[in-house]
């Protein structure tokens, strides 16, 4: 990085100041210097020549120049130099400011990227060459938890929550210019949580920020517990008594089993919301969190979350294998037949039945997206509208499970929905399941 001078002439036009002899050459005058061009510190630099009327004899200047035409690098003071052009007859002046500026900073972290620990003391000091820096500051502000030092541009302090991978700008000042840093910076949590259940923990979920866990009832004694978390600060936001069996987290909205019936919490602040009673086959919360559905010998039903009922419709839906999507509930194996799909509009409260499928119904997919029948080992895949889009041919239906475009059985092998053939493998499979060893 160059470092610059800056030099500021003002040519001031005087008129001969000081007497002669009678007869003798006119003294000086119109002394002037033209605006001095920028120089670089440590470079030579061509003469600063003025224009003066007359013969002169001697040139003076007041003060003296610094040696070099150097002031303190550090300062960038101004001084004022009155130059003075004479001879025998007289002289004239002319006033030179000459302003010398440190360089500009020269500024480097340890790294542009820095990942801290919450909870864990941090120092990130800065090197600085070129000027000194008279100001620093950065933005935006800093996570919660860590100062930014504006004398020295240091970044210390304990993070309080952890923070996702952001930039922040850091700039250094003098009065030679400014340098700007671009810092990353994330703050991460080495334990997610400590979850101090007293017995092993059956069901872990995660949803966004929250994560609800249950562990196991050990009769009398310890009728168990389910504790819902905040994974962003690792605080407990409830834990409550739970009955074992299936919870859900989904969105806003988690659910555990207890002694009069469902019981649904608010995920943010762990408050009950509603309880749902009675005796059901199975039941589901939505994939968004938005409803709970569930289905007995008597009838499906459907409500918000804070208990208010959004659907019900009699019938035997005992033995159905549903999927609670967003908005609407998808029903195999119920009323409407063995061999069709069943859509319940929530927003409508209405009902349709899809086209028949090949198969017995087999399994949803994880997400809703397809399901699967199956005769012997022969397989189809369709749509959750019921729209084929698979036929395969497998060794075995053991594991078998679906998402997205990606179906799997427990024998390693992953399948591409639409390739109609197994060997088809195609790059990016879920991400929650390991790779196939091999492709059959």
């Amino acid at each position: 990085m160059k470092l610059k001078l800056a030099v500021f002439l003002i040519g001031v036009q005087l008129s001969a100041c000081g007497g002669g002899g009678s007869g003798g050459s006119p003294g000086p005058a119109d002394l002037e210097y033209s605006s001095a061009p920028v120089m670089v510190v440590g470079t030579a630099i061509a003469p600063l020549t003025p224009t003066v009327s007359g013969t002169v004899t001697e040139y003076t200047i007041s003060p003296a120049l610094p040696a070099g035409l150097s002031l303190s690098a550090t300062t960038g003071t101004m001084t004022s130099h009155t130059v003075t052009a004479s001879n025998e007859a007289g002289s004239t002046t002319a006033s030179v400011s000459i302003q010398v500026d440190a360089p500009a900073p020269m500024v480097v972290y340890p790294s542009t990227t820095i990942t801290l620990t919450r909870g864990a003391a941090a120092l990130v000091a800065p090197t600085s060459t070129g000027g000194a820096v008279v100001s620093w500051s950065i933005t935006p502000a800093l996570p919660a938890g860590l100062t930014f030092d504006t004398a020295t541009g240091t970044i210390a302090g304990t993070a309080t929550s952890t923070n996702v991978a952001s930039p922040y700008v850091v700039t250094a000042t003098n009065s030679g210019g400014k340098t700007q840093v671009t810092l990353t910076i994330q703050v991460v949590s080495t334990v997610v949580l400590d979850l101090g259940h007293a017995t092993p923990i059956t069901h872990l979920l995660a949803s966004g920020a929250r994560l609800l866990s249950e562990d196991l009832p050990e009769g009398a004694a310890y009728p168990g517990r389910c504790i819902l978390w905040n994974t962003t600060t690792d605080a407990m936001v409830t834990s409550t008594q739970c009955d074992g069996g299936q919870i859900a987290l989904a969105g806003p909205t988690a659910v555990i089993p207890g002694a009069n019936g469902l019981l649904v919490l608010s995920s943010s602040t762990g408050l009950a919301q509603a309880t749902i009673t009675g005796t059901y086959s199975w039941w589901q919360l939505a994939a968004d969190g938005s409803y709970i559905a569930a289905g007995s010998a008597s009838g499906l039903n459907a409500w918000s979350p804070t208990g208010q009922s959004v659907y019900s419709a009699a019938g035997d839906y005992s033995h159905a294998n549903a999927f609670a999507a967003t908005g609407e509930i998808l029903v195999a194996l119920g009323p409407a037949g063995s061999n069709v799909i069943q859509t319940v509009s929530l927003s409508a409260g209405t009902s349709s039945t899809g086209p028949k499928f090949q198969g017995t119904f087999n399994e949803w997919f994880t997400d809703g997206s397809h399901f699967q029948t199956a005769t012997g080992t022969t397989v189809w895949t369709y749509s959750s509208t019921s729209v084929q889009e698979d036929l395969t041919s497998l060794s075995t239906l053991a594991g078998i499970g679906g998402e997205g475009n990606w179906f799997w059985t427990s024998n390693g092998s992953i399948y591409a929905v639409g390739s109609l053939v197994d060997r088809c493998f195609r790059p990016a499979p879920p991400s929650r399941f390991f790779p196939p060893t091999r492709l059959n």
